[in-house]
Formats: structure tokens, C-alpha cells, sequence
């Protein structure tokens, strides 16, 4: 397990680079959050109620779930966010359940210091489960889906495991959809998926990451020493 969890986080710095900017450079999980909702059983079809649905928990990382009902489960032992559907077949109920069936899910970007809505130009989704079935894509601010064909890399050693990377203007968000006349039966387990992580370069302008800064600022050092050295040398 470690040596999964191992490759697949190499595979997703090979897929952003190690670059100093004020970009985010962490990727946004279930777990990024303290107290996220409690995570849910993963067959589909398994009850969502209310205290368990993902909305807009997420928005001051910029990822707001809140036009689509999602969960938190766990696939291959990774926290993922999945969809559900409503209603929960329970009179009085106010959540929903699993469905892996269900078409356009997914989430939006917001800014990380207006809560406001914004595209962006970058957008890396890690994906976890049987995908033979998923589209994945991204779309606008007008809701509609964006011809932007993305890079797909499978995480080697891994079951199922895709980092999906779309580079193009105007990118507001990423949707899951089943092609035309695909479905999950309700008692199959091994068609499950999930979206693991998230990460996106905001506009410019954003506060930079902790991270980032600390990053600057060490660069930062590093050319006052080198600068300084060789002030010592001339005046020597």
C-alpha cells in the first residue's frame, strides 16, 4: 500500500513540475479540510443523508461541490468524492444515495480570496475506479462543456488510478458524465469511481500558498548571500 500511495504521488509531481510560483501546488483531497463530512459505504445505491453530503465545505480551497450532491467514500483505501442522486428512496428522507449512473457531475472553481467564481487555465483531476465507463471534461462559465482534450496518465501500480490534466482558457470546472446508453447496475461494485484530488493554477493576483512563500523567500535569501559574496570579493 505504500509503495502505491508512493508511485502515485510521483506520478503527480512528474504531472505539475516542481516549479517555484505563486501557484497552488497541492493538490485538494477529501481529507484537506478538518472535520470533512463522514465518509459513506461505497456500493451504489448506499444511503447519503444530510449530515453526509459535500456542498461547499471546500470553497475556501476553491473547489465548490455545492451545484452537485457528492459524498465521501473510499475506493482502493483512497478518500474519493463520488455523486449522488435524489432522492433517497426513504419517505421523509433528506439525503440520497450513491449512483455512479448519475450524468454532469462534478465541481466548480471559486477564488480563494472572494469565494467568487473564476476560470483558470490549468486543471489536474485525479480519478479512482473502473473508468472504462466515464468522460471526464471540463466547462465554462456558461455551463457548457469546453473542447479541451486532455492528457490522461494511468498511475503506475495502481487499480484504476488516472490523472487527467486540461490546459486551455476559460476553465470554470470539470464534470463526470457516462457516454450515451452506458449505466452501473445497482448491484455491481467493481464499476465504482471516484474523484481523489483536485488542483488548478488560480489567475494571477491570488495569495500565494504558504508553501510558496517559503519557497521565495529561501530564494530570496540565497540571492542576497550569492549577492553579498560578491560584494566582499570586489571590495577585497
Amino acid at each position: 500500500m505504500h509503495s502505491i500511495k508512493g508511485q502515485r504521488w510521483i506520478a503527480l509531481a512528474a504531472a505539475f513540475g516542481f516549479t517555484i510560483s505563486t501557484a497552488r501546488a497541492e493538490m485538494i483531497t477529501p481529507d484537506s479540510i478538518p472535520n470533512p463530512p463522514a465518509a459513506v459505504g461505497s456500493g451504489n445505491g448506499t444511503p447519503v443523508y444530510a449530515n453526509n453530503l459535500v456542498s461547499t465545505q471546500y470553497m475556501s480551497l476553491g473547489l465548490d461541490f455545492g451545484n452537485s450532491w457528492t459524498a465521501i467514500t473510499h475506493l482502493n483505501s483512497i478518500p474519493v468524492w463520488v455523486p449522488v442522486g435524489i432522492p433517497y428512496p426513504t419517505p421523509g428522507s433528506t439525503g440520497g444515495q450513491i449512483d455512479y449512473n448519475t450524468a454532469w457531475w462534478g465541481a466548480n472553481l471559486n477564488s480563494l480570496t472572494t469565494r467568487n467564481p473564476i476560470t483558470v487555465s490549468s486543471l489536474t483531476v485525479e480519478t479512482v475506479g473502473n473508468l472504462g465507463f466515464l468522460s471526464l471534461g471540463v466547462i465554462g462559465r456558461n455551463g457548457l462543456p469546453l473542447n479541451i482534450a486532455p492528457v490522461v496518465q494511468s498511475v503506475p501500480g495502481s487499480n484504476g488510478e488516472e490523472i487527467w490534466t486540461f490546459t486551455g482558457s476559460g476553465i470554470w470546472g470539470f464534470y463526470a458524465a457516462l457516454p450515451p446508453g452506458e449505466a452501473v447496475p445497482a448491484h455491481e461494485t467493481d464499476s465504482t469511481w471516484g474523484v481523489a484530488a483536485v488542483s488548478f493554477t488560480p489567475p494571477a493576483g491570488q495569495t500565494p500558498e504558504p508553501s510558496s512563500l517559503l519557497l521565495a523567500g529561501l530564494g530570496a535569501l540565497g540571492l542576497a548571500a550569492r549577492f553579498g559574496w560578491r560584494r566582499l570579493r570586489l571590495a577585497a
